[in-house]
């Protein structure tokens, strides 16, 4: 008999080429945990198989393999229309072989990702460890209006997903041996959906799964700041615009890189809002990066702006400050504790207090530079190899 606990991890969420804190999670722990004692199979969907393998996360005979969840092509019919069918398929999960002791492990909390690894677990008698990265604000109050107050008729979209969000959160906590998430403020507010407070771990998130920072290279930086990040209300992105005018009066010269991509609604809408101001000329969008040209684009760049109204952790400011640069962002609740140095908060949505502190700092290269070290010391503890350790833990208390 096969001594190794085989953990069953599993991930039905991926859309398109991006990369979610979650995901780098997904990577970052897999990578550190096929050791002696762990055999790896992750199900997944094409476009998960197509992008884990992309980061660098390959079979390996023994230790790590996949095994593919649904069809290779939903994606075509949409976002909600490619859930619902992978919610079809997941309610079908394979018969695993459990000579060894196993664990199922689901990475995110999108509702076909839980059901598959609900009913993997029930199918084979196995234990299920869930994690929950974000939870979603209140439906009337949306990403805008979770911490300003403000109400809101949610879209179709939004309520969607935070239904059935709470339809996982409610299986995971009758049926999960445990719930894993990142911090004490995504913690409170699993309990606060229903899931009981000993139940749930807390593993932050690591820091150093980017390239080492350069230090001591004075190679002048082409950008006053750079935004990377989903083209999502949730990110702030439309806020971009209206800071770049205000920094603009200030620093005429200054220049905003734009890292991310979206939807094409969203997308020319951005492009739309930079022409009407006049930013054509002092906005380069540079589109999806992978990690390295990412890094690349941090190092080109003075500072990060980071204008989220909705975080459970921030996994961007946390490569930033890993590369030294000082962050500018609204002033969140969750940031509290999380990052204590490096950072400048303004209120949320002040866009104009949001432009002068990204103009303090541009003006400021001794300040920058302080603070960029400060940030780089105050992350240096956040370690993939430490969050690892604490999963592996998790996995043997209840692999049976």
């Amino acid at each position: 008999m096969d001594a190794r606990i085989r953990v069953h991890n599993v991930e039905l969420a991926k859309i398109g080429l991006g990369v979610s804190g979650g995901d780098v999670a997904l990577l970052e722990m897999i990578r550190r945990l096929r050791t002696a004692d762990l055999r790896h199979v992750l199900h997944t969907t094409a476009s998960g198989h197509a992008t884990f393998t992309r980061h660098g996360l390959h079979p390996i005979p023994g230790k790590f393999e996949y095994h593919q969840a649904g069809s290779a092509n939903d994606e075509r019919i949409g976002v909600s229309a490619a859930y619902a069918w992978r919610t079809a398929y997941a309610l079908r999960p394979p018969v695993v072989v459990t000579e060894a002791p196993s664990v199922v492990l689901s990475h995110s909390d999108i509702w076909p990702t839980v059901i598959y690894a609900h009913r993997l677990a029930r199918r084979n008698n196995l234990p299920w460890i869930a994690w929950s990265h974000m939870v979603l604000p209140d439906l009337t109050r949306g990403y805008r209006g979770q911490f300003t107050g403000r109400r809101t008729v949610p879209s179709y979209a939004f309520a969607l997903s935070a239904m059935t969000q709470r339809l996982s959160l409610r299986l995971m906590a009758k049926k999960a041996s445990r719930v894993l998430t990142i911090n004490h403020y995504t913690k409170k507010e699993l309990v606060r959906r229903g899931i009981t407070e000993d139940l749930i771990t807390i593993i932050p998130y690591g820091a150093d799964h980017l390239a080492r920072p350069e230090t001591g290279n004075c190679t002048p930086r082409p950008f006053t700041a750079v935004f990377v990040g989903r083209f999502h209300e949730q990110k702030g992105i439309m806020d971009l615009p209206d800071i770049w005018v205000h920094v603009r009066k200030q620093i005429p010269d200054a220049r905003l890189a734009i890292v991310g991509d979206g939807p094409p609604a969203i997308t020319t809408m951005l492009r739309a809002a930079l022409d009407r101001r006049g930013l054509r000329d002092a906005v380069k969008t540079l589109g999806f990066l992978e990690d390295g040209p990412k890094t690349q684009a941090l190092r080109a760049s003075d500072l990060l702006v980071f204008p989220s109204y909705y975080e459970s952790w921030g996994i961007v400011a946390l490569e930033a400050l890993r590369q030294g640069l000082p962050v500018v962002a609204y002033d969140l609740p969750v940031y509290e504790g999380l990052f204590s140095d490096g950072v400048l908060r303004v209120p949320i949505g002040s866009t104009e207090q949001f432009a002068d502190a990204v103009v303090q700092l541009a003006r400021d290269p001794k300040h920058r530079r302080t603070l960029g070290r400060a940030g780089r010391e105050a992350v240096s503890h956040f370690r993939w190899a430490d969050s690892a350790q604490q999963l592996s833990e998790e996995i043997h208390s209840v692999a049976k």
